[in-house]
């Protein structure tokens, strides 16, 4: 019997393979549906914004909207890559990009070999409304929450036999990401932190040290959300986001609608699993692979794997919800704070330890 031939049992060549963005179900339902959409809504359109994101994901990727040709001065071979659209929330493919190289980056360059905790804060459905229609109200939340942070862990790590140590500039280093989406396409601002499991402060010769802190009791997040209820409904009502009514009728609510969860923690020498909750907080709005679309039908289904399930509409209605979640431009999604943040006395040695990859018992002092 012959044998299969080595070059059919190989996989494709190396080297860069471009994608065929017209072969996805997102580009076929952008492209069917995107007219349909607009003239159908035409009294309630969406945000310019949104359109003009969506007409530039259908020229992503696609030569005849642009390209740029790489020629090799050795074997004078060229290479043409199409244009990205580098456009948030509407282009996946720019989207996933754009998160392995930041991920890669925070490793890299600014969060230092400490272990790290993930907080993430939803606000409730009544407030939703408010904060949706004013896009600024997101970055107050996380400016609030940072600060919340910032003073719980200070508290906690002065409770450390390291107390004496401590300045009062010491700070965990932050970073939050603003999460537009939902599982189910649909518009649910909330922020995901990603902190460090201790503050970063400066000891008596002037050296970086990293003081952790303990395990947090449950009782210490209940007061902590409530705290950051309280700061928050106070905030807006004080700058006119929300009616003093709203406010205080929220603030006598037994069960308040704000979840503040912190149960994923990262350890110091698991870097890969870091990478991959950084990978998570920065991730696409959908996932391709999970969405699919009958043209024939008018129909488009999306795959929840947590809920193992799918969810499915017209393919207009679709196109509503997803426009409904594209962030607008100059809007930062993704923000620094605490040790990171563009102020701080510690950053710059925070993201020296990080290049140097200075490990945990070295800033702990272990």
């Amino acid at each position: 019997m012959q044998r299969p031939s080595t070059a059919r049992r190989q996989g494709p060549s190396p080297g860069y393979h471009p994608r065929q963005p017209s072969e996805s179900s997102l580009y076929r339902i952008v492209e069917d549906n995107l007219e349909t959409f607009l003239a159908e809504n035409a009294g309630a359109p969406p945000a310019p914004f949104a359109e003009a994101s969506l007409r530039f994901f259908l020229e992503c990727g696609v030569p005849r909207f642009g390209l740029v040709r790489f020629a090799c001065p050795g074997c004078q071979s060229s290479l043409f890559v199409p244009f990205s659209c580098k456009k948030r929330t509407s282009c996946p493919s720019c989207d996933a990009k754009r998160s392995i190289l930041s991920s890669s980056r925070l490793i890299e360059e600014l969060l230092p070999h400490v272990a790290y905790r993930q907080w993430v804060l939803v606000i409730p459905k009544r407030l939703r409304y408010f904060v949706n229609r004013n896009h600024s109200l997101a970055g107050e939340i996380s400016r609030l929450l940072a600060a919340s942070l910032g003073r719980f862990y200070r508290d906690q790590a002065a409770k450390s036999s390291a107390s004496a140590l401590l300045p009062e500039v010491a700070q965990p280093a932050q970073i939050h990401v603003i999460q537009r989406f939902g599982a189910k396409v649909n518009l649910h601002v909330h922020t995901h932190a990603v902190v460090s499991d201790g503050v970063f402060a400066l000891n008596g010769k002037g050296m970086l040290f990293f003081a952790p802190i303990t395990q947090i009791a449950r009782e210490q997040f209940q007061r902590l959300t409530e705290s950051l209820r309280h700061k928050i409904l106070k905030r807006f009502s004080r700058l006119g986001h929300i009616p003093e009514a709203t406010a205080q009728e929220m603030l006598s609510w037994p069960h308040s609608g704000f979840s503040l969860n912190a149960t994923v923690k990262i350890e110091p020498q698991d870097r890969a699993g870091l990478e991959r909750l950084l990978s998570y907080c920065l991730r696409p709005a959908i996932s391709v692979k999970r969405l699919r679309y009958w043209p024939e039908k008018d129909l488009v289904s999306y795959y929840i794997p947590k809920e193992n399930l799918s969810v499915e509409w017209p393919a207009v209605e679709f196109l509503k919800r997803f426009s409904a979640i594209i962030p607008p431009p100059r809007v930062n999604l993704v923000r620094y704070g605490g040790a990171l943040g563009p102020r701080s006395l510690l950053r710059r040695l925070v993201s020296g330890a990080a290049c140097r990859k200075v490990s945990s018992a070295e800033l702990t002092g272990g």
